[in-house]
């Protein structure tokens, strides 16, 4: 249950941290490890034990796995990688870096984490294909931002 917990808590992040209330001024130059008393601290915490533990559960389902090829195949694997992986970018390259723009993107990806709710909830397979048959359409959402 704490696998499902994690999951809903990053989405929810990812939501609250999307609201005008709690952006940053773009251009601003912050330090995602200097943060005072507020919401930008508690956001850190909560994301930072989440992406932890999406970092140890892919590890181990790595280290578990009988067949490693068959583990590189499944797709919700390379998903969980891509979304783990800008966390770490965002903590070891100064935030004034023209790369943290590629860094914001891929950081989208963690939204496809809902996709691992599915074997818990049947409504989001629906989703799932769904968005399966609509990819064309959402690209060029991403191609025209």
């Amino acid at each position: 249950f704490f696998d499902l917990g994690c999951i809903i808590t990053a989405i929810a992040l990812i939501c609250i941290k999307s609201l005008p209330q709690f952006r940053h001024v773009e251009g601003e130059t912050r330090d995602p490890t200097n943060l005072q008393d507020g919401p930008d601290k508690v956001f850190f915490v909560l994301e930072t034990v989440c992406m932890i533990w999406f970092t140890m559960d892919l590890f181990f389902r790595f280290c578990v796995c009988p067949n490693r090829k068959e583990f590189f195949k499944n797709a919700l694997n390379w998903v969980d990688f891509i979304s783990i992986i800008p966390f770490y970018l965002e903590l070891m390259v100064p935030s004034n870096v023209q790369v943290l723009l590629v860094i914001r993107i891929t950081r989208f990806t963690k939204i496809f984490r809902i996709f691992k709710l599915s074997k818990h909830f049947r409504g989001l397979i629906a989703l799932g294909l769904a968005l399966k048959h609509s990819v064309s359409e959402i690209l060029v959402l991403f191609v025209s931002c």
